[in-house]
């Protein structure tokens, strides 16, 4: 936890990863030492600094399970290799693991909620699924397809909302419930809803 100079270490024989055991904080930088004045940027935005592990791939292939946020602000994360023993992750598993583009998620069946806020994924394999709960890929920005699988799932609020280039959902009648907002702001121009029983 928030061990910025952390570049590499070995996970490959790892069975459990805990709760934040990789994850890191975020805080506003201050322009003065008595920390009364947030800095802001020329776009007249707050400046935020990252104290997280600097970690860049991992194997945790060997994991039987994954604790909430464990990856969590690891900015610099790109890849990730799970094993099958893993079917849930957890909340906020890679919450802000901006440049993260390679996880195998085929086995998963479970998605937590924000586990993968603001991730840079652009196409994600999903047919193992179950449950994707609140908020698990907003704001993918480069996420261009979904491919759910063919057993019966519940889409949380705000799953894949903000995920702007989001034109392609692969088994998307096979959705029994669909939160509020679960596509909003997406580049989707129609949706098969036809096994939803419950749409918020």
């Amino acid at each position: 936890f928030n061990t910025p100079r952390l570049k590499d270490i070995d996970l490959s024989k790892a069975k459990s990863i805990g709760a934040g055991a990789f994850s890191g904080d975020v805080l506003y930088e201050f322009r003065d030492i008595n920390m009364s004045e947030i800095n802001i940027d020329e776009n007249r935005e707050y400046v935020y600094r990252y104290y997280a592990p600097a970690l860049v791939a991992e194997d945790i292939s060997s994991a039987e399970s994954i604790g909430v946020g464990a990856f969590e602000f690891c900015r610099e994360l790109t890849s990730i290799k799970l094993g099958d023993a893993i079917t849930e992750i957890p909340e906020r598993c890679f919450n802000y693991c901006v440049k993260l583009t390679d996880i195998d998620l085929s086995g998963i069946e479970t998605v937590g909620d924000s586990a993968f806020c603001e991730a840079a994924l652009t196409e994600i394999d999903l047919t193992s699924v179950e449950n994707i709960s609140k908020y698990a890929f907003v704001n993918n920005r480069n996420l261009t397809k979904v491919i759910l699988g063919d057993e019966e799932i519940i889409l949380g609020e705000g799953a894949f909302s903000y995920c702007e280039k989001l034109s392609e959902v692969v088994n998307l009648a096979n959705v029994s419930e669909v939160g509020s907002y679960s596509f909003a702001y997406t580049a989707l121009v129609s949706a098969d809803l036809t096994g939803a029983v419950k749409i918020g």
